[in-house]
């Protein structure tokens, strides 16, 4: 089982008027080499968000050279992203939470955040949207246990068509990363991608998917410095 591939759009984003800064994310299947990675940077990419884990396929077989080289061309910000669904082996709470904090403390690697990605993805989740319902609430427990920075990305389709619109309470005590390709870098949203799920403000918007840069395919990310001032204050969430 594997995570979707986002289909690819034109390449003409509105911009924000507020200061953002500008991030790229990629999956385990690039690894882009650090001529690559410093092109990137030269693109204006302030942060970089790389996979740690897909699914069924677990580990992204070359993370330690994709976050070395990334370093390397100047990220300093760098989150990590693991897309975990219930019918894929070694997806359990138990076994695949361990597995990615003993990576990441053995290679000695160091994020802002880990984001945990819902979506759906053909024979990943369960029928009943009441088993997935559960799963996806006892990932985010399994990751509150070790303390990780941790963050959600997903949306309300996404909710809707796992968990019949059922979140998770816990999503709530983390900010949100939402995706929704209108080329718009701004919150402007609201009411069909993240309300309804219970956040009053995301954090982050992934705005276009699947696009070639420096020859790596990545999708574009609008992270509104407003959003760390609103997260600090902790008005994220709707009361």
């Amino acid at each position: 089982y594997q995570r979707r591939v986002h289909g690819s759009y034109a390449f003409n984003a509105v911009l924000a008027e507020d200061a953002f800064k500008k991030g790229l994310d990629i999956s385990i299947y690039s690894n882009p080499t650090l001529d690559q990675w410093k092109c990137l940077r030269a693109e204006g990419f302030d942060f970089a968000i790389i996979e740690i884990w897909n699914g069924g396929k677990n580990f992204h077989p070359n993370f330690v050279e994709a976050y070395t080289n990334a370093r390397a061309a100047g990220f300093d910000w760098i989150d990590v992203y693991a897309f975990l669904c219930p019918n894929c082996k070694r997806n359990s709470p138990t076994e695949a939470i361990p597995a990615i904090a003993n990576f990441i403390s053995d290679n000695n690697i160091t994020f802002e955040r880990l984001w945990f990605d819902v979506e759906p993805c053909n024979g990943c989740f369960d029928n009943n949207t009441d088993v997935n319902y559960d799963y996806l609430s006892s990932i985010v427990s399994a990751f509150e246990e070790i303390k990780v920075p941790l963050g959600i990305y997903t949306n309300w389709h996404n909710m809707q068509a796992l968990t019949n619109g059922k979140v998770p309470q816990n999503f709530l005590n983390h900010p949100l990363w939402y995706p929704h390709y209108d080329n718009i870098l701004a919150f402007t949203d609201a009411e069909d991608y993240y309300l309804p799920m219970g956040w009053k403000l995301p954090i982050m918007k992934q705005y276009h998917g699947s696009t070639n840069v420096c020859g790596i395919d990545i999708d574009l990310n609008y992270y509104p410095l407003a959003a760390s001032s609103a997260m600090s204050k902790g008005s994220l969430r709707k009361v």
